[in-house]
């Protein structure tokens, strides 16, 4: 393994990062990859500072799914060529988790601090998060910009949501969002990446304390209808997303929200009723009806 001082010497390209409470400094061989990093995190690029808490250092010429996307399990204890990481006053290791390594929330100091969920989040004018929970394609980056664009939120985070542990606290997390749009072609519906800047009006970058959830749905009917915490409990854990907690520390931090948020189902047919009921769970937010 090369020392550091030859790392960053062979890595001159550079960008830091402040992300979920952590300076990061990643270094990387090309450009482009330096570019697609900042592109990819663009709220959190920050000035360079001298005693960053994680270094990262990478050979690719461009900045691949995997640097900020969880491998294959499988993968697990195998290294990701070309990756290798640092802690402030430590030794280089190459990366072989198959959590990314942007960020590294397996790591210290962010293990062991954040709860996940497969989630959205937008801040509400009365400055709170309201969740939007669900798998992929379940209508997370759809209801977060009906929210956003035409609804006076701000968003928090796109599809994945980071919950300080024991606490209702969201941080933000802003990344290139993958989003469904038409081909300008064909017209067939397909995931691309876009901008955060681009996709959503407003973006807020301070963490807010999540009071309402709302469980997204599709199915054969369109409805929103009140849940108890205990329905509220099941749902979390499915949607539950490890990012650097144990699991009995994970569900201690679920069981809480599930007893101090309120929660509903939105349950829809079509995007095109997702578009239209999504602005109804937000007025209930602010008259505070939810259960």
């Amino acid at each position: 393994m090369q020392t550091e001082n030859e790392l960053i010497n062979e890595h001159p390209h550079r960008v830091d990062l402040f992300l979920l409470g952590c300076q990061l400094r990643v270094h990387c061989k090309y450009e482009n990859c330096a570019k697609d990093i900042r592109e990819y995190f663009p709220h959190a690029v920050q000035p360079h500072w001298s005693t960053p808490d994680i270094q990262v250092f990478c050979d690719w010429e461009r900045a691949g799914r995997y640097l900020f996307r969880s491998r294959p399990e499988k993968l697990q204890n195998s290294p990701l060529k070309g990756v290798y990481t640092q802690l402030l006053g430590g030794s280089v290791h190459e990366w072989t988790n198959h959590n990314p390594p942007l960020p590294p929330f397996v790591m210290a100091p962010l293990r062991d601090r954040f709860v996940g969920l497969h989630a959205g989040a937008v801040v509400t004018d009365n400055n709170q998060a309201m969740l939007f929970i669900g798998p992929s394609g379940s209508g997370k980056t759809t209801s977060t910009s009906v929210l956003v664009n035409s609804h006076s939120c701000h968003l928090l985070t796109d599809e994945t949501v980071f919950i300080h542990r024991r606490t209702s606290l969201v941080e933000p997390f802003h990344r290139e969002i993958r989003a469904v749009q038409p081909d300008p072609e064909t017209g067939v519906l397909k995931k691309k990446s876009i901008h955060v800047d681009v996709f959503y009006d407003s973006v807020y970058t301070q963490p807010v304390p999540a009071t309402h959830g709302v469980f997204l749905e599709p199915g054969s009917y369109a409805g929103i209808r009140p849940i108890y915490p205990a329905e509220a409990l099941k749902r979390l854990i499915d949607n539950h997303l490890y990012l650097g907690c144990d699991y009995d520390e994970a569900l201690v931090t679920l069981g809480l929200l599930a007893k101090d948020l309120s929660f509903v189902v939105l349950n829809y047919k079509t995007y095109d009723q997702l578009i239209s009921m999504a602005p109804q769970t937000l007025k209930i937010h602010r008259q505070q009806k939810l259960v």
